[in-house]
């Protein structure tokens, strides 16, 4: 049997971590941090253990064993596995110290009820890499565009509406429209499709597609910004179809009428219309159905059909505000 000198020595030399390695200090810090109730804490306590030098690099990185039990103690035996196979342990334990950040995050915010721990885990991987700076980066942007996407169609709210309305205002404040018609405006080639992706998710966010419907569904739409319609025209104008067909898309997606709708949002949607109008597309819409195309990609049977339905949206929604400002 070695003796706890030697096993510790036979550790160092296999990159083998466990409790027992780490020093008096990280493991009161992180025990303190426990009996306070205080994960969060526990979590940096360990991260800037491993981060002193490159030898608990080394040991932190080859080493499951002690994120394992890393993970037990601190979130419980019956905590999640995010992540299967070897070297998967330190993955784990960050994965639950990121889910831990943003539900203290949501609860700043406001929401306090419990939301699944898949959700909780993806929203706080996505607070971790705006907090690196992905929003300074291409790949960055693109990831964030694609986890907005993921995180919208994630089922955390089993059904109610104010829990699902105060949430996803939430989480897309943290890549916002405005982030997106900047990605959309001056980004790659790449990130222009994403923004628009993702902007169409945005602009397709509400409950009237569940069958059978909610009982009280939700409108939480979002993208209207009159001073952005300039923006999408050029796109629509200067895009391949694929790149139209988008723009398109997330007009259908902002021009549905749906169940319910209020006065207000007639006549707010109509005022949209109008400056969209006015901004040309009316005539590039006919052009395109007419089967004159655009300035740069000749009209096809989807993108006439496509530009059909936007100037039906129109006729819709302005005889809508027209009849709500009668008073009907």
């Amino acid at each position: 049997m070695l003796r706890a000198g030697e096993a510790h020595r036979q550790s160092v030399r296999t990159g083998t971590l466990a409790m027992k390695d780490l020093d008096d200090d990280v493991l009161r810090s992180i025990l303190d941090a426990l009996a306070r109730g205080a994960p969060n804490e526990a979590c940096e306590a360990a991260t800037r253990w491993c981060a002193l030098n490159n030898r608990h690099r080394r040991m932190c990185e080859e080493s499951d064993g002690l994120w394992h039990e890393l993970t037990r103690r601190i979130f419980g035996a019956d905590a999640e596995i995010f992540r299967i196979g070897p070297g998967t342990g330190k993955r784990n334990f960050e994965d639950h110290c990121a889910a831990d950040s943003a539900k203290r995050w949501l609860q700043e915010k406001g929401v306090v009820e419990d939301l699944p721990i898949r959700f909780v885990w993806l929203l706080g991987d996505t607070l971790r890499r705006i907090n690196a700076g992905d929003k300074e980066t291409v790949e960055g942007r693109l990831f964030l565009a694609w986890r907005m996407r993921v995180l919208l169609e994630e089922d955390y709210d089993l059904g109610d509406d104010d829990l699902r309305r105060r949430v996803d205002e939430i989480i897309t404040g943290l890549f916002d429209v405005g982030s997106l018609y900047a990605m959309l405006e001056t980004g790659t080639e790449e990130e222009k499709d994403a923004a628009l992706e993702t902007l169409q998710v945005y602009a397709n966010n509400h409950d009237y597609d569940y069958d059978p419907p909610w009982p009280t569904p939700g409108d939480r739409r979002q993208g209207y910004e009159k001073e952005k319609i300039g923006l999408l025209k050029r796109v629509f104008v200067d895009g391949n179809v694929d790149r139209k067909l988008k723009v398109l898309g997330l007009w259908n997606r902002l021009l549905a009428r749906l169940p319910d709708t209020t006065a207000q949002d007639d006549i707010e949607v109509g005022s949209y219309v109008i400056q969209v109008m006015e901004n040309g597309m009316l005539e590039l819409l006919v052009n395109t159905v007419k089967g004159t195309g655009t300035s740069s990609v000749p009209a096809d049977a989807k993108l006439r059909d496509s530009c059909a339905l936007v100037l039906a949206y129109f006729s819709l929604r302005l005889y809508e505000m027209n009849r709500r400002r009668e008073g009907h």
